[in-house]
């Protein structure tokens, strides 16, 4: 991926014209810089793929599903216990 340009004389022309010292427009512009650089490598290195989203988002999905039927059993068992405890207490009492 081809870095974004980026014209270092003109942003050291106008943070001096803005007040910045020397050093401290240097600095602003060296930081916005290697951000802007760094943010562009980061993209290309994780290089996601629309298929790689896209088998992410299935196995996503695929594991949502997988948890909420587990959960449904776990709720369901629940709620039989204790409909079984109401008729037992219903009965005895």
């Amino acid at each position: 991926m081809v870095a974004p340009f980026f014209d270092r004389h003109r942003d050291l022309k106008e943070l001096r014209g803005a007040g910045f010292s020397e050093a401290q427009a240097k600095a602003v512009v060296a930081v916005i810089q290697s951000a802007i650089i760094g943010n562009a490598t980061v993209k290309e290195d994780a290089g996601a793929t629309r298929v790689d989203i896209e088998e992410t988002d299935d196995d996503l999905r695929s594991f949502t599903r997988a948890v909420e039927r587990r959960l449904l059993l776990r709720v369901g068992g629940i709620m039989a216990f204790a409909i079984g405890v109401k008729v037992a207490v219903d009965i005895l009492w």
